[in-house]
């Protein structure tokens, strides 16, 4: 179309070889192509000079409104890739929707008015089938998750790993515990969330010595925590947990050889546009602060 146009234009091939930056080879094969396509010719060449035919006056004047809209089209389209403004949609779980998701709209508001922040949960069962069903544009959650359509974004945290066993059970007294500790007892495992090499997200599959830790599954954060209460299980859980388990038979204890995880940004990769750029730059540059040392 855009070659097409051109030399109906300018009448004269090379002009619209140099308009369009290919060599008048290229635009010659393109029209010959579309005079194949079209089944008649589209123009009038002589040493002299360039004319359309009737059929080319007739497909200039038919493109020309459709060359418009679709320009139009391409104009809206980078005006909305590239200008952070608009709705965006940011998805996170219970564990992770705590200071640092306030202190991460906090910034966006100061530094972005024209972005409208939409909060909304997921379930910590299966936090990023939001992200795959376009239910939510960022999410901010563990930077776990391995996958080829998934962007894993900037950090924002990191969180310890803690241990959620029952009050009376026999490590609740421990100031800490460590991965031979869990393999004398079953953990809790949701089988949603495991890495691609068949691991639970927080702990491998084997201790340093080489045994197997036992797994008991279930779908449900509820059932976890009855579990846990229940003494039938443990559950390697994140430190935000504490704060949202208000219960006296449950309690958490330390584990000292598991690294703390990354609190993040995700988005899938093909929908990423100029809000979600706008917010990974801000995660990026520091300038979001937890509200509690903003009060102090």
């Amino acid at each position: 179309m855009e070659t097409f146009l051109a030399v109906a234009e300018e009448l004269h091939f090379g002009h619209a070889a140099e308009r369009l930056r290919v060599s008048p080879a290229r635009v010659t094969q393109r029209i010959q192509a579309l005079e194949r396509e079209v089944g008649g010719a589209l123009f009038e060449r002589t040493s002299r000079k360039v004319a359309l035919t009737p059929l080319g006056r007739q497909l200039r004047d038919g493109l020309r409104l459709a060359h418009d809209q679709f320009m139009s089209a391409m104009d809206e389209a980078r005006t909305s890739a590239r200008a952070p403004a608009g709705p965006l949609r940011i998805g996170f779980t219970v564990t992770t929707g705590g200071g640092e998701l306030n202190a991460l709209v906090r910034a966006v508001e100061r530094a972005h008015p024209d972005i409208e922040v939409h909060l909304h949960e997921v379930p910590i069962t299966a936090p990023h089938d939001a992200l795959h069903r376009d239910e939510v544009d960022v999410l901010v959650n563990w930077l776990l998750y391995e996958s080829p359509e998934i962007t894993l974004g900037p950090q924002l945290a990191e969180h310890a790993l803690v241990l959620m066993v029952a009050a009376e059970h026999p490590l609740a007294g421990r100031t800490g515990v460590c991965l031979e500790d869990l393999a004398d007892y079953v953990l809790v495992d949701m089988p949603s969330l495991r890495r691609p090499s068949g691991d639970p997200w927080f702990v491998p599959s084997r201790t340093p010595s080489g045994r197997v830790l036992r797994l008991r599954p279930v779908n449900t954060m509820g059932e976890a925590l009855s579990q846990v209460a229940w003494g039938k299980t443990v559950h390697v859980t994140v430190t935000s947990m504490q704060h949202l388990v208000a219960r006296s038979d449950v309690v958490f204890v330390p584990i000292d050889d598991l690294p703390p995880i990354k609190l993040g940004l995700l988005w899938h990769t093909a929908h990423e546009n100029a809000r979600i750029r706008a917010l990974a730059a801000l995660a990026t540059s520091r300038q979001i602060s937890d509200p509690q040392s903003e009060r102090s």
